[in-house]
């Protein structure tokens, strides 16, 4: 028998997540964005070995010669230095 008040229908829908005390994270979205000058190097890498395929790698340099982050095509993304 459903609870006083309630229908069948309504005692069999599933209950939703404030109602079973999981609370909501509210994405703030972006807190900043802004145009830089960066340095932006593109070389291609590699010997065309199956252990060593060629690939191009972006890095991305401060104007005061500073790594900021690499990108390999043939790997994930790394930001800042990884030596």
């Amino acid at each position: 028998m459903p609870p006083f008040g309630q229908t069948q229908q309504q005692a069999r829908q599933p209950k939703g997540r404030a109602e079973r005390g999981i609370k909501m994270v509210t994405p703030r979205g972006t807190d900043k964005a802004e145009v830089i000058n960066v340095i932006e190097t593109v070389s291609l890498c590699g010997s065309g070995e199956p252990n060593d395929p060629c690939r191009i790698i972006k890095q991305y340099w401060s104007l005061d010669g500073e790594l900021l982050a690499e990108k390999d095509c043939a790997e994930v993304p790394t930001v800042g230095r990884t030596n």
